[in-house]
Formats: structure tokens, sequence, C-alpha cells
């Protein structure tokens, strides 16, 4: 058989365009790659400031953690504010070795909020938090009506590490705070809910 011309011109033109949508999807690739970077340098220097006003060892209490994804999400509107927030860390139990993390927890913090800005006109504050391990065992998940505690073991071996001997802070009190707070920065209401669970009755 022969081909025409038009069907040769329209072959070629498909083939020009899936380049080009290639080279797009790649640039487009680098672009998020390098926003996500962006994003987690950014929250570890907010994280890095917050920790160092309210601890004054606070480049030991850094030596234990390491941020490796962090995405968050704000919202507001006239009546409601929406707030997401996906976060994994890898806690150490003793300072940070970055060529052996065998011994690290490596665990994925998730949180939403949905609430009213509003209350008077809508009752609304609908959340969910979950903390998992990285192979996606749960350690908890709790929402506006319900706590469910999966298996806390892994938190419990962290902060009795981190109360130890050679602990970083005083307490099993601040070690589940500090835990609360490294899991829930830059959010309050992500804060309430994480402490509430860690630190049940404070």
């Amino acid at each position: 058989g022969t081909i025409d011309i038009p069907t040769m011109a329209t072959a070629s033109r498909f083939r020009s365009l899936s380049l080009a949508a290639g080279k797009l999807a790649r640039n487009l690739a680098a672009v998020d790659e390098s926003a996500a970077a962006c994003a987690l340098e950014l929250h570890e220097l907010t994280l890095r400031s917050a920790l160092a006003a309210k601890f004054s060892n606070f480049e030991n209490l850094v030596a234990r953690m390491q941020l490796l994804a962090v995405s968050e999400q704000r919202l507001q509107g006239s009546t409601v504010a929406l707030e997401r927030i996906e976060k994994q860390v890898l806690l150490f139990p003793s300072g940070r070795d970055l060529l052996d993390t065998r011994s690290a927890l490596s665990v994925e913090f998730s949180f939403s909020l949905e609430r009213s800005l509003q209350p008077m006109l809508l009752e609304l504050n609908d959340f969910e938090a979950a903390l998992r391990t990285a192979d996606g065992s749960p350690i908890f998940t709790t929402n506006e009506t319900n706590t469910v505690l999966h298996n806390l073991a892994p938190i419990d071996d962290i902060v009795t590490a981190w109360t130890g001997a050679d602990g970083i802070v005083a307490s099993e009190r601040d070690a589940r705070w500090l835990l609360a707070f490294v899991l829930a920065h830059p959010s309050d209401h992500a804060f309430d809910v994480v402490s509430s669970v860690l630190m049940p009755g404070v």
C-alpha cells in the first residue's frame, strides 16, 4: 500500500505533539519536585525556630528527627476554613545517623479539618487525624466522634528513649508534648488533636 501525504503529515504532527507533551510532563515534574523541596525546607526552618523559642536544647531535639516530606494546605472562605497536613518524619531514639536509619521510627501523619467561622450560623468542626508507620501499620486514628488506639508501642519506645539516661527531655509528658508538636506543626488545631491522643487527661 501507499501512504498519502496528509496521513504522513498527520502522523508527523502526532509525533511532535507526543514529544512536546512528554517534555512538558518532565518539566512539570521537575517544578513539582522543586516546589516540594522548597516546602520541606521552609517547614523545617519554621519548626526549628518554633523549637528554639520553647527549648534551650533545641539542637539536641532537632538531632532526634528528620523531616522526609511535608504537604500543607489552607483555604478560608467567608464561613468555612479548610486545613490539611500530611507529613513523613523519621524519629531517632538517639542522635540521628543519616547513614544508618535502621533504628529510626518512620511515621506518616495526616490531618484534615473543616471548621465553621460563624458557629452561630453553621455548627461545623469536622476533623480526621491518623498516625501510621511507613509500612502502613496504624498507630492511632481519630475524628470528632471517635479515637482508636491501634498500637502505641512504637511511640512509647521513642518516648522511653527520649527520657532515658541520655534523653533530651526531663519527663514522659515533655516527650509526648514534643512528639505532638513536631507532628502537628504549624497547626494549633492539629496539635490539640494529637496531644489529646498522646497525652490523655493532660
